[in-house]
């Protein structure tokens, strides 16, 4: 199984355009699959209160920068994905996306789930505050659009479960990362399975992939300038460099097929006298 990296910038880029182009550089010379964007609207995030607002004005993507974004990560080789927060966004993006993703906090958004699914790219979910039910919910509803739409299971983009702890930050032991290994038992037929990471502990990916996480999310600022590394759940340049070796370094060791060589046989034992024939 190929293990596939997600930097999450969130709110990093700080509202500078080549700081963000700067990340996307960073996420290309480690070698990770994809990079991703928030796109919100403040006065459509949370109930009115004009603090907070302000405070999140500060931290939005302006959304005219994504499709520069988008060409910059094709340009680098690198998966670029979007999590849309607010119904409509979708159409905004104009197809300038490879992914997106419906943080934990919209899992009963079935009209920006549906609009997600209506894309047929491929879609991420974070279950961080998603009971089996509504996971179930989901999977019935990416089952009808594609039945609506005439998509084979084959030719869509397909639908990725990420397991998540939504705290910021999340504590290893409070990661729960047993709940991958159920999602791969019970979706794994028809969905791929993920990690969506706060902790910024590797202990806690590698245990994730022990489990069965073929995408592996993470928050990304390289040099603690980022609005969302106070917060303590992201993963700066060195922690990065540290994580993509290990990471690649388990793909490296976990893809080869077992299979014996004719040279190696010999060296079993004669099942009739016990003798080691081959020296």
């Amino acid at each position: 199984m190929q293990i596939k990296l997600i930097a999450d910038i969130g709110s990093n880029h700080n509202q500078n355009f080549e700081r963000a182009k700067e990340l996307i550089k960073d996420v290309a010379k480690f070698g990770i699959w994809g990079v991703k964007f928030q796109c919100f609207d403040p006065d459509r995030l949370y109930k009115k209160s004009l603090k907070q607002n302000n405070i999140l004005k500060k931290r939005a993507l302006p959304i005219a920068w994504i499709p520069e974004l988008y060409k910059y990560a094709k340009e680098k080789n690198v998966k670029f994905g979007v999590t849309p927060f607010y119904k409509g966004c979708v159409k905004e993006l104009e197809n300038n996306f490879d992914f997106l993703k419906i943080s934990s906090f919209d899992v009963l958004r079935a009209d920006l789930i549906n609009e997600c699914f209506d894309t047929n790219k491929l879609t991420m979910i974070s279950l961080g505050l998603a009971e089996n039910i509504d996971i179930y919910k989901i999977s019935t509803m990416y089952n009808n659009v594609m039945a609506k739409n005439r998509i084979q299971r084959k030719k869509s983009g397909g639908i990725v479960l990420m397991h998540c702890i939504s705290k910021y930050p999340v504590k290893a032991v409070e990661s729960c990362t047993n709940r991958i290994k159920y999602l791969n038992d019970i979706y794994s037929g028809w969905s791929g399975i993920g990690y969506s990471d706060h902790s910024s502990n590797t202990v806690v990916i590698m245990s994730a992939i022990m489990n069965g996480a073929e995408y592996i999310e993470f928050h990304y600022d390289r040099d603690h300038e980022g609005v969302e590394y106070k917060y303590k759940h992201c993963w700066d340049w060195s922690d990065t460099a540290d994580l993509t070796n290990l990471v690649f370094n388990l793909s490296r060791i976990s893809s080869k097929t077992f299979k014996l060589t004719r040279k190696e046989l010999k060296l079993r034992a004669n099942p009739k006298n016990g003798l080691r024939e081959h020296l």
